[in-house]
């Protein structure tokens, strides 16, 4: 029985032991999470804090900044004020030199000032002329010596050159015919040799560095991709239709000289001149 009580009361004991066990742990809960709630109640005014500080802050700056321009217009106010008590002053008039009689220019004034300047303009054009022409003589040399340098010509190419250059025969031909009636000597010789198409070559425009005549330009890139054949289309589409259209013996006998002529120049167009 005595045995009986002492484990009963052990019992008890353990039991006891456990309720406070568990007591104190929940304690213990308790404590932690309102250290935790604490902990953040910290957090959330530090912010708050820090929140006001930043905008007690900027505020300073903008009444510190509003004071400092409001310093500014004042002080531009009473700079202005101070001048605006000062009078003006008149500011002096130029000078200006005695007044002449300017007379308007003469008609032979004009007249020489213009035929002046139609002298400068010719010399002008005589150097670039010049100047060209030399530049077309030097790379005549560097092709002669570089022949690899001349660009290679398709036989279409050089077929369709030549049958534009028949159009422009064809087309003198006709005007020639219509309009060279009754001319004799060297009055048919100058008249074919100054239609567009021969003057570049052997007219009075042979000079010319860049002629504004396309069929004359027509003529010098025929003769340059194949004389012979350009020889041939002239003297056929030209002279040889020219003196059906042009009877007579002395017509004949002067388009042959004036055929001569145009064939000989044709072919200069090739030649490459000797270098200095």
């Amino acid at each position: 029985e005595h045995e009986a009580d002492q484990a009963e009361l052990f019992e008890r004991l353990a039991k006891a032991a456990n309720d406070a066990a568990a007591a104190a742990s929940a304690a213990a809960g308790q404590t932690i999470n309102a250290a935790m709630k604490a902990a953040e109640a910290a957090k959330q005014t530090k912010l708050v804090v820090d929140a006001a500080t930043e905008a007690a802050d900027a505020k300073k700056a903008e009444q510190a900044e509003g004071e400092e321009k409001k310093t500014d217009e004042d002080k531009e106010d009473k700079e202005a004020s101070q001048e605006g008590d000062e009078e003006p002053k008149e500011p002096k008039a130029p000078e200006m030199p005695p007044p002449e009689d300017v007379k308007p220019p003469s008609q032979e004034d004009r007249r020489a000032r213009f035929e002046s300047q139609r002298v400068n303009n010719r010399k002008l054009l005589a150097r670039l002329n010049a100047e060209i022409t030399n530049l077309q003589t030097n790379v005549k040399l560097l092709l002669n010596r570089n022949c690899l340098l001349i660009p290679e010509v398709s036989l279409e190419e050089k077929t369709q050159v030549l049958a534009l250059l028949r159009d422009y025969m064809t087309s003198a031909k006709q005007h020639a015919a219509m309009t060279f009636v009754g001319l004799t000597g060297d009055e048919l010789r100058d008249a074919i040799l100054r239609l567009p198409v021969f003057a570049p070559v052997c007219g009075p425009a042979r000079v010319v560095a860049v002629s504004c005549c396309v069929s004359g330009r027509v003529l010098k890139l025929a003769a340059l991709l194949d004389v012979e054949a350009t020889v041939e289309v002239v003297t056929v589409e030209f002279f040889d239709q020219l003196r059906l259209r042009l009877q007579g013996v002395d017509a004949g006998a002067h388009l042959d000289k004036t055929k001569d002529l145009v064939v000989e120049a044709i072919r200069e167009i090739i030649q490459v001149p000797d270098e200095e």
